[in-house]
C-alpha cells in the first residue's frame, strides 16, 4: 500500500477533504498537526494522527514560538520516524516548505498562502541584494525538486511558475464545506435571536482580524453611513482587533458590533445571518491567497462584498461569477453607497443569493482528485 505523510500544523476541511480522498485512493496517511478541527466531514478514522505543538495566535512572540518549535517536531519525526515515506507538505508552519532542505525524503508542496515569497518583502532582505538572490534560490531548490507543486488560484501558479524551473504548478480550486447546505430562516435562525439582529440589514466580516484581513475600511463605511438599519457585524480575532475595537470607540460607532470566534456548529447559523459577506485582502496579500471564506459564504448564499484588489483572484472569482462586487480599500463612498442600494434593493439581493448558491455547486470536494490524479501520475517530475 502506498504511504504518505501529510504535514499542516492546523487543519480544517479543505485538509480533511483531500487527505480522505488519498485514502479512499488507496493510501495509508499519517497526518502530523498540531489541531484537527472537524465542521462536518471527519477524518477517516484510519488516518494515524501524529501531534505537535498546536498553533497560537493570540501573541506575536506566540506565533512566532509555535512556528518554530513546530517545524523543529516536525523535523525530528521525519528523520526518525518517517525517513523512507513521502511527505505531502503544506505551509503552515510557515517554515514547513523548508524541511526538505534538511531530509532527504520526496515529498510534494502545496500552497495555499506565499508564505516564502513574502520574505522578498521584508525591507532588509529587499534592499540588500545577496540576500535576495539567496533567498530567492531557496525558495527555487524547495519548489523544483518537489515532486509536484499545487497550490489554488491561476494568479499563485504564476508566481511559484518562476520558481519551479519547468514544472508544471498544478491548480487545485477550494470549495466549500457546506455543499449540501439548506438555507435557514431568519425567524428560525438562533444567532439572530441571540444577537438581536432581526430587524438589521447585516453586513458581515467573519474570520481573521490579522495584518492582512483589509478590514479597516469597513469602519470607514459604517461612520459613513447614514442608514440606521445597517449593522456592521465583525466576528473573529487576529492582531488587528484591539486596533478596529479602538476605531469604533474614536468614531463612536453604534452600528459595529465585535462578536468572538463562533464554534463550528454555529457557523452555519452566524453565516446565514448575513444579508452581505465582506471578503477582504489587503495590500500585496491580494494576489498571494484567496480567503476560504468566500466558498462557505457562496454556498449560504450570501452576496458577496469584496474588498481588495481588482486585478486579484479573488475579484476575478467575484465578478466572472457575479456573486457581488468588487472595491479596492480606498473606495469608501463606493462601498457605501452598494450597501445602500443592496439594503433597498430585494430584487438584486435575490440574484446575488441565487448566482452565489449556484456558484458554490461548481466548486466541490471532487477537486481533491485534481491533487491525488497527479500524485498517481508518472509525468510528474521526479525528486533528483
Amino acid at each position: 500500500m502506498k504511504k504518505m505523510v501529510f504535514i499542516n500544523q492546523d487543519v480544517a476541511y479543505l485538509m480533511i477533504d483531500l487527505i480522505n480522498t488519498f485514502v479512499d485512493r488507496g493510501y495509508e496517511c499519517v497526518l502530523i498537526t498540531g489541531r484537527l478541527v472537524e465542521v462536518k466531514n471527519p477524518l477517516n478514522e484510519k488516518v494515524r494522527i501524529d501531534k505537535i505543538v498546536k498553533y497560537r495566535k493570540d501573541t506575536v512572540f506566540n506565533r512566532i514560538f509555535t512556528w518554530v518549535y513546530s517545524f523543529f517536531q516536525i523535523w525530528y519525526k521525519v528523520i526518525f520516524k518517517y525517513r523512507k515515506e513521502e511527505l505531502f507538505i503544506v505551509g503552515n508552519p510557515p517554515l514547513a516548505p523548508l524541511l526538505p532542505l534538511f531530509c532527504s525524503n520526496g515529498y510534494y508542496q502545496l500552497v495555499f498562502d506565499l508564505d516564502l515569497q513574502r520574505v522578498l518583502d521584508i525591507g532588509f532582505v529587499k534592499k540588500v541584494k545577496p540576500l535576495r538572490i539567496l533567498w530567492e534560490r531557496i525558495i527555487t531548490k524547495v519548489l523544483s525538486d518537489a515532486k509536484g507543486v499545487f497550490t489554488i488560484t491561476d494568479g499563485m501558479a504564476k508566481i511559484l511558475q518562476q520558481y519551479t524551473i519547468g514544472q508544471q504548478v498544478i491548480v487545485m480550486p477550494l470549495w466549500t464545506t457546506y455543499s449540501d447546505f439548506k438555507p435557514v430562516l431568519r425567524e428560525n435562525n438562533s444567532f439572530i435571536k441571540d444577537h438581536h439582529l432581526e430587524d438589521k440589514f447585516v453586513v458581515m466580516y467573519s474570520g481573521n482580524l490579522g495584518l492582512s484581513s483589509g478590514v479597516e475600511p469597513l469602519l470607514e463605511v459604517a461612520n459613513r453611513t447614514k442608514n440606521k438599519n445597517i449593522l456592521f457585524l465583525i466576528v473573529g480575532e487576529g492582531l488587528r482587533k484591539k486596533d478596529l475595537i479602538k476605531k469604533k470607540e474614536e468614531y463612536r460607532l453604534n452600528n459595529c458590533l465585535f462578536l468572538p470566534w463562533q464554534e463550528p456548529n454555529v457557523l452555519p447559523f452566524s453565516l446565514t445571518s448575513a444579508d452581505i459577506a465582506v471578503v477582504s485582502l489587503a495590500g500585496s496579500e491580494a494576489n498571494r491567497s484567496i480567503p476560504s471564506k468566500i466558498f462557505n459564504n457562496m454556498a449560504v448564499g450570501n452576496p458577496i462584498l469584496a474588498i481588495t484588489s481588482k486585478k486579484s483572484d479573488l475579484a476575478t472569482l467575484v465578478e466572472n461569477y457575479d456573486v457581488g462586487r468588487v472595491f479596492e480599500s480606498g473606495e469608501i463612498q463606493e462601498i457605501t453607497d452598494f450597501i445602500d442600494m443592496l439594503s433597498a434593493d430585494k430584487e438584486m439581493q435575490l440574484f446575488y443569493r441565487e448566482q452565489s448558491r449556484a456558484t458554490a455547486k461548481k466548486f466541490t470536494s471532487s477537486n481533491t482528485n485534481i491533487i491525488v490524479d497527479a500524485v498517481n501520475r508518472n509525468d510528474l517530475q521526479p525528486t533528483t
